[in-house]
């Protein structure tokens, strides 16, 4: 029982600060996503490519909405990208490619469109 709300408070740890960064970004303005990809197909191929990288992602409902639909974190020694299951397609894109981005996917193979929305977060996180 003690790991288990040991965990939510780690989540809840991280939801407050993916607040605070979905409120700097806001400011900054939104990233379009590239045209030719579905939402879909797009956050698929984004699975794969984290799944290539040996990253767990979990994609599931959260208590409390997160206005950045997800991030990563680091949980036990292990790189973990939450995805609320609950934010439009677009949210939990971003969540994603934002994840990757920090990842460093340069010698990942991914659609044209999947490489665009990662780098774009990529080239953010730089400025």
């Amino acid at each position: 029982m003690g790991r288990l709300l040991s965990f939510v408070d780690e989540i809840r740890r991280f939801i407050k600060e993916q607040r605070r960064r979905t409120q700097a970004e806001a400011a900054i303005g939104a990233r379009p996503l590239p045209l030719g990809m579905d939402d879909p197909h797009l956050f698929d191929e984004l699975l794969r490519v984290a799944e290539t990288l040996g990253v767990a992602v979990r994609v599931e409902p959260f208590e409390t909405p997160a206005p950045a639909g997800g991030g990563s974190c680091v949980f036990r020694g292990e790189r973990l990208v939450l995805i609320d299951s609950t934010a439009p397609f677009q949210v939990r894109i971003a969540a994603l490619a934002r994840a990757l981005a920090e990842l460093g996917t340069e010698t990942v193979f991914m659609a044209p469109e999947a490489r665009k929305v990662v780098e774009n977060w990529a080239r953010e996180g730089d400025t």
